[in-house]
């Protein structure tokens, strides 16, 4: 790029017409009813209200440490924090501080301290309003309120932000605080130097101390360093106090627990094996999770900001950066091969698809364009679509449309009734639960979340106290060899409750042991209840068995 498109000797931005007016209050406050109305509807629509939280194998366990951080703060500090978290994991064993950093947790205390435990889903839809509005306000104050409607509302409607919008999951704070971060830096690389340094700063490392995606955000400096050509920068001590506040902020918690987090990657440590996998899946998906004239728009705006003689937007560069950095990161950190990991590029991937409208000079015609490109997102699917089957709840799919939009049904549940009559016995009673990950965590989420002395109910985990396997599911094997082993070790530890799920498509061993052994004698059926599993509904395959005698 050309370094005289932003000059920065002079600590000011001065490009000729560089940016249009912010946003009025008035504007904003419009701006923000109507995406929350938007936000509104997508969340009734998805059904999120009626689902439990299974939707991903990790939502439960966000929940309940959530959960734990708010019963601590509630409870005045009586007792010191580890030895809480040991004695809250050991009612609760779904509990994931450490391997994940703190701030979300800190974020749902906050709201559950306020506002009912079961409305956390409405936080994430909060979260998911702010990332549209901040993203929103970036395209305001560069190309003006056409671009911002359309923006917000685009990103609020891509499935990938809708989907994490309605799950107890830490990728939109993540995406809320990398863009913001990313949106300091372009304010740094206009003049705001010690503003834009503090602010990069503060949101890196909060980024980081929510999910281990913001590292990613090391990254960002230096692209968009590069791209603009203002090496000179890197003589200035405000950008490296940034790096030090950021380091501060996030460093020690993440070199602390940094072989923690590591137990639950894919891999040991980084490989080509892995990044070569990880280059085309993400690259596709980003293509999938767009849709075609999205695509064609963000790469359009990317190679824009090469071109001789043309205005960069420092938040158009930073974006880039942004999108780049997250792609490169999840492709070297071998933490799995999911979706989810780009949804902190979707807002700055609404940035780049709204920059290559401005090459459009006559503001009229730009106007037809955005609108054009805003009716075929939220239109052609309905006109055009056939009848397909939608991918599950979590997923994009593989399929490559005009535009992807959708709204994607969450309907995952069956538990709460079995939980509700586990309750009625009292807190005394110890209770096995019997599933998968997500069954698992959806019924202990369950008890917890309805428990009036929390920690007051213990349960246990089949897959932890029956088996044994790594935090990602490898190595599993089953301790026990007969059913009758298991169920003199379900006397042996006092279990008087145990909850059997038969909607797994494939039974592990320890399972298919505990069912032949609680129907084998010493166990009566109490109560059963339909599993749900993505929409597709199990009748009876939850079943709640008491000792002979309840």
């Amino acid at each position: 790029m050309e370094k005289d498109v932003i000059d920065l000797k002079d600590g000011k931005d001065s490009r000729a017409g560089a940016r249009k007016g912010g946003p009025s209050r008035a504007g904003m406050v419009g701006l923000a009813l109507g995406l929350a109305l938007l936000v509104a509807a997508l969340h009734w629509g998805s059904g999120s209200r009626s689902s439990e939280l299974g939707a991903h194998p990790d939502e439960a366990a966000h929940f309940v440490t959530g959960l734990m951080v708010r019963d601590y703060l509630a409870s005045g500090f009586h007792e010191a924090p580890l030895r809480y978290a040991d004695e809250y994991y050991r009612h609760y064993p779904k509990i994931g501080l450490g391997n994940w950093p703190p701030i979300f947790y800190l974020v749902q205390a906050a709201w559950t301290l306020v506002f009912p435990v079961h409305t956390v889903l409405w936080l994430m839809a909060v979260l998911g309003l702010a990332l549209a509005l901040v993203t929103a306000r970036w395209l305001w104050r560069e190309f003006g309120w056409a671009e911002a409607v359309a923006g917000g509302a685009i990103l609020t409607g891509l499935p990938l932000v809708q989907q994490y919008s309605n799950m107890v999951m830490a990728e939109v704070l993540s995406a809320l605080l990398m863009f913001a971060a990313a949106g300091f830096f372009a304010r740094y690389l206009e003049g705001e130097e010690w503003r834009g340094a503090a602010g990069f700063g503060i949101c890196a490392g909060l980024a980081i101390m929510t999910k281990g995606t913001g590292l990613a955000l090391v990254f960002v400096p230096a692209l968009a360093i590069m791209f603009t050509g203002h090496y000179e920068v890197l003589r200035r001590g405000s950008l490296w106090a940034a790096a030090a506040l950021a380091a501060v902020i996030g460093g020690p918690w993440t070199w602390h627990f940094r072989d923690v987090a590591r137990a639950g990657w894919l891999e040991a440590k980084p490989s080509l094996h892995f990044t070569k996998a990880a280059v085309g899946f993400y690259g596709w998906e980003i293509y999938v999770a767009l849709g075609g004239l999205l695509t064609v728009l963000a790469l359009a705006g990317a190679v824009s900001l090469f071109l001789p003689k043309t205005r960069k937007p420092a938040i158009s560069v930073c974006s880039l950066a942004l999108v780049l950095a997250v792609w490169g990161f999840q492709c070297l950190a071998p933490v799995g091969l999911e979706a989810r990991h780009l949804t902190p590029a979707m807002p700055a991937l609404m940035v780049l698809a709204m920059t290559a409208l401005r090459a459009i000079q006559e503001r009229r015609a730009r106007l037809v364009c955005v609108s054009a490109v805003v009716a075929v997102f939220f239109g052609w699917p309905a006109v055009f679509h056939p009848p397909m089957p939608a991918p599950g709840y979590g997923s994009i799919g593989q399929r490559i449309a005009v535009s992807p939009f959708r709204i994607p049904r969450r309907q995952w549940g069956g538990f709460e009734p079995v939980a509700e009559a586990a309750m009625a016995g009292g807190t005394n009673a110890r209770i096995l639960i019997a599933s998968d990950s997500r069954g698992e965590g959806m019924f202990i989420a369950d008890i917890a979340a309805r428990d009036p002395h929390r920690p007051g109910f213990t349960v246990e985990r089949a897959s932890k106290v029956l088996a044994s396997s790594t935090w990602s599911g490898s190595g599993y094997q089953s301790l026990y060899r007969t059913p009758e082993e298991v169920r003199a070790a379900l006397a042996k530890a006092g279990i008087g409750l145990v909850v059997t799920d038969a909607s797994l498509a494939s039974l592990p061993e320890h399972d298919r042991l505990l069912m032949e052994a609680v129907a084998g004698g010493g166990f009566a059926r109490m109560q059963e209840s339909a599993a749900e599993r993505d929409g597709k509904a199990w009748p009876g395959a939850i079943v709640l068995y008491g000792t002979a005698g309840r």
